[in-house]
């Protein structure tokens, strides 16, 4: 993780020269040290600056990184990063690839964070909801259950533990998801 972020720092402080002296910056060769000069740009949600740097790079959107092997998408849905995700997937960015840690897709990270503007862009783009993690877990919560039930194919799917949705909704008192 030390060595990442050392990574990290060197290429922002490289980035920060460049745009500095208003040259134009392209992204390393290499995907690997490429995700990391854009992934804080995805976390910030600045659209104009990844554009910019993609518009003439090699880098493949689909890219995977790090110990669990999430790519872009994952970050940009995680942290509310509408207008990065929708770049993302008009570039062909797959809201379907799982992690190799969870299986956890983009939408399985936006359920965490409740971001409802990410969700209905990765739907507009074909996320299956329907897809499980390796605790049998779909994207659907209790708190987004009103907007997702239109795309979901069996309500009836078990997590790990043999709850259904309207298990977890009767539990937790929801009577208006539970109805």
């Amino acid at each position: 993780m030390e060595r990442v972020m050392e990574q990290l720092n060197v290429q922002l402080n490289r980035l920060t020269r460049f745009l500095r002296r208003a040259r134009t910056v392209d992204l390393p060769e290499d995907n690997e040290t490429a995700v990391y000069t854009l992934m804080p740009m995805v976390m910030a949600d600045q659209r104009v600056s990844v554009s910019e740097l993609l518009l003439n790079s090699k880098f493949d959107v689909n890219y995977t990184f790090g110990r669990v092997k999430r790519s872009l998408l994952h970050i940009a849905t995680n942290c509310g990063s509408v207008e990065c995700l929708v770049l993302l997937l008009k570039r062909g960015a797959n809201p379907n690839y799982q992690d190799i840690w969870r299986q956890n897709t983009p939408l399985h990270c936006n359920h965490r964070s409740l971001q409802k503007r990410c969700m209905g862009r990765l739907l507009e783009y074909n996320a299956d909801v329907n897809i499980c993690n390796n605790e049998g877990l779909t994207a659907v919560s209790i708190t987004l259950l009103h907007d997702l039930v239109q795309h979901v194919t069996n309500v009836d799917v078990e997590n790990a533990m043999g709850q259904t949705t309207l298990h977890v909704a009767c539990q937790n008192g929801h009577k208006t998801v539970s109805r």
